[in-house]
């Protein structure tokens, strides 16, 4: 196992970095940073072992447009394969998206609402967009599904932007394979630009069939169960006419669509039928049957085709039913066969296609999984749905529907930014014909949905540990306390504190080395860690990121720098070959004042009483008060690298990790900048967000990003501490 230190105090002349300017390698400008995700829970194999997922969404296609849905419109297109599959699954007709597509997606990819991402309206190039740290479905299947899954995102995107990473977004969100269409809306469906892994090119073939070869394509060469996200860009604007064989309406020409655009809207959704049921007939019966369907809409249907009983005004970029009720089925091995009325999110896809793959994950942010759903099992998953949209009109401005909305069982909710509340009972108004919001029988009943909007709309999308999530972590502390004496633990309000005499409670080198030239003591070290940490959205470089649970600080840098010059910008490594600095077995040595510190995992600092059912241990408490893992499988692993070729001035020679600055972050794993992620352990049942030891540079976090309590040093004892094994043993740290 490789080892690990953590420092408290500065060193002199064989100890840790004073500066924090060096800590941190430079961050990649090309390279995103990527957000690991919540731990692993085992769970039980759902109905289908390790089951294909296929998530297919149809763009602008509300419930008006769908034959299995026959309260809403009068024209149908003929659509043979989904209805089929539509019949065979369950339909849930309580389902609410946004009232456009980017929050939509978004909120799948994430499982977060608009308010928590920033993305509350379509994307312009310009806009900020979904962040780079948030954490995507992909990702999260990717490290932690039990069963490692293909994945793939085909067809349009619209989550990209100038600012976060443009035809690489998706690649910079945890998506493996990419290709389709990364704007909101094409002008042409026959000439348009593909974007495959970022890399763009010019395609004729109309859009709908393109992407079904993709998806045709991409599910031949996968030799795992995989998950497909297949978006269709139908039948969003421009109207047109479909090929021929792939739709019915012998009728249309296309010279009538501007006057008469319903007619080559529901064309398209034929058309995407088709193809549908080619791609599902390309499957063999083992796939097929082994193959889980996800179809809905993002939004309502665009009000130039929207049909009764929605209008115009209430259709796409409404917050009214008709443009955020959308149409969803799922069909595949053992769904139970049905209509189902729970109120459901479109962000409840995230948790439901983890569940589906083998992760556990009932809720995550704003997602709540309506897996037992699927089963017909009489399971209520929400007692509430959400909705929001921001974007401006056609002259720049503020949009009329600007607002959010919330609704129970009966009752909804729409607050209008223009300062309009709007209270329907859907049960006996299903169509929001007749505002009760003025009616002072039902003020309590708007009250209480305008606190329930206010409070999810305010709530902070921060990790915190609190007492009651905090619970086993704080239980554990204390029996560590009672077979230490070396430690002590207290518990104030708000604060954890640790008192410690530094003293390993495990064998150690003998000290002086030819290395270190000092001697271990005794010291006097009191530590304040938040109880309930926050984490801001910048992090701070800091020496001494945290404390073991047996009392010894962690201090992953040092204070040696090329040809002894502290300010050439090139820090020496704690492992590596050019200079001894007297290391013993547990990646550990002395400051000059007697101070024992780790500097990376070791045996001595893994407490076997610490071990999680995921095989993780808790190792330690990070100042800011989040805690410190290590991971034994090394399951998660630094997401920075070696750059590559030769130092262009310092030292010069090829980067080879003598250096601190010989590294860059390049988030091509799973842990951030700081060596962090967001876990759920035995001790933290509840996510929250943790640090790692690693077995890569930088080996222990460099940076926090919490707050961080002061430590006291209250009094230094000057008596050499006898070393507890009595033979000199070999150094046995292991090196890059």
């Amino acid at each position: 196992m490789k080892k690990l230190l953590i420092l408290i105090t500065p060193f002199l002349l064989i100890g840790c970095s004073t500066t924090q300017t060096n800590i941190l390698p430079e961050i990649s400008k090309e390279s995103p940073k990527k957000v690991s995700v919540t731990e692993e829970i085992k769970t039980e194999i759902i109905k289908s072992k390790n089951p294909n997922v296929l998530l297919i969404i149809a763009d602008d296609l509300g419930l008006d447009a769908t034959p299995w849905n026959k309260n809403y419109g009068d024209q149908k297109p003929y659509t043979p394969n989904l209805s089929q599959l539509a019949a065979s699954g369950r339909i849930f007709d309580n389902v609410w998206s946004n009232p456009t597509c980017s929050p939509t997606r978004a909120g799948i990819l994430t499982g977060k609402y608009g308010v928590h991402t920033g993305v509350l309206g379509p994307l312009s190039k310009t806009d900020d967009g979904i962040s780079l740290e948030e954490i995507s479905l992909q990702t999260l299947i990717t490290e932690q599904a039990p069963t490692p899954y293909s994945q793939a995102i085909i067809g349009k995107w619209h989550l990209s932007t100038e600012k976060n990473g443009s035809d690489q977004n998706p690649q910079k969100m945890g998506v493996p394979h990419y290709s389709g269409f990364i704007a909101g809306s094409m002008k042409d469906y026959f000439s348009w630009s593909k974007i495959t892994n970022g890399e763009s090119k010019k395609s004729t073939t109309y859009a709908t069939t393109e992407f079904t070869n993709d998806a045709i394509s991409w599910i031949d060469e996968q030799e795992n169960p995989w998950f497909l996200w297949l978006a269709y860009t139908a039948p969003h604007t421009p109207f047109h006419l479909p090929p021929s064989q792939l739709h019915s309406n012998r009728d249309i020409e296309g010279k009538d669509i501007e006057e008469n655009p319903l007619p080559y809207y529901l064309a398209a959704i034929e058309a995407m039928d088709t193809e549908i049921g080619r791609l599902l007939n390309s499957l063999s019966p083992e796939e097929r049957e082994n193959t889980i369907i996800i179809f809905m809409g993002d939004n309502g249907t665009p009000a130039q085709v929207v049909q009764s009983p929605f209008n115009p005004k209430a259709a796409k970029g409404s917050l009214n039913e008709g443009g955020i009720r959308v149409p969803l089925f799922v069909s595949g091995p053992e769904i139970q066969q049905g209509r189902d009325q729970s109120l459901i999110n479109t962000s409840d896809l995230f948790t439901t296609i983890t569940e589906l793959v083998g992760i556990k994950l009932p809720e995550h942010h704003n997602s709540q999984s309506f897996m037992n759903a699927l089963y017909g099992k009489a399971d209520k998953t929400r007692e509430y749905i959400y909705a929001e949209t921001q974007t401006t009109n056609n002259k720049g401005g503020e949009h009329r529907n600007n607002g959010w909305t919330v609704r129970d069982e009966r009752y909804k909710l729409i607050k209008l930014d223009s300062g309009t509340s709007l209270l329907y009972d859907l049960q006996t108004d299903p169509y929001e014909a007749k505002s009760l919001a003025n009616d002072q029988d039902f003020n309590e009943i708007l009250e209480r949905l305008n606190d329930l909007g206010r409070k999810i709309r305010k709530e902070e999308d921060k990790v915190e540990v609190s007492k009651t999530t905090s619970d086993d972590f704080e239980i554990l502390i204390r029996n560590i306390d009672q077979t230490n004496d070396n430690i002590s633990f207290t518990f104030e309000e708000d604060t954890i504190i640790l008192k410690t005499n530094n003293l390993p409670d495990h064998e150690t080198g003998e000290f002086p080395t030819r290395g270190n030239p000092h001697i271990i003591s005794a010291q006097d070290y009191e530590y304040r860690f938040p109880r309930n940490p926050i984490k801001s959205n910048t992090p701070e470089a800091i020496k001494v990121p945290g404390v073991s649970l047996n009392g010894v600080f962690i201090e992953p840098g040092t204070a040696e720098f090329w040809n002894n010059d502290r300010n050439s910008g090139w820090n020496l490594e704690a492992f590596q070959d050019e200079r001894n600095l007297g290391l013993d077995m547990n990646n550990a040595h002395v400051q000059p004042n007697g101070s024992y510190h780790y500097h990376g995992a070791s045996d001595g600092i893994v407490n076997p009483t610490a071990t999680t059912s995921n095989d993780l241990v808790l190792v330690g408490i990070a100042t800011d008060g989040f805690p410190i893992y290590y991971s034994p499988t090394n399951k998660y692993r630094s997401g920075y690298e070696l750059k590559s070729g030769n130092r262009t001035d310092g030292p010069g020679g090829k980067y080879d990790g003598t250096y601190s600055q010989d590294y860059t972050y390049t988030g091509n794993n799973n842990l951030d900048q700081c060596n962090g992620t967001v876990i759920t352990t035995d001790f933290h049942p509840n996510s929250t967000y943790a640090y790692f030891l690693t077995e890569d540079f930088p080996y222990a976090p460099r940076c926090l990003w919490g707050n961080s309590e002061s430590t006291t040093k209250k009094k230094e004892e000057t008596q050499p501490r006898k070393n507890q094994n009595t033979r000199r043993q070999q150094n046995r740290r292991n090196r890059r």
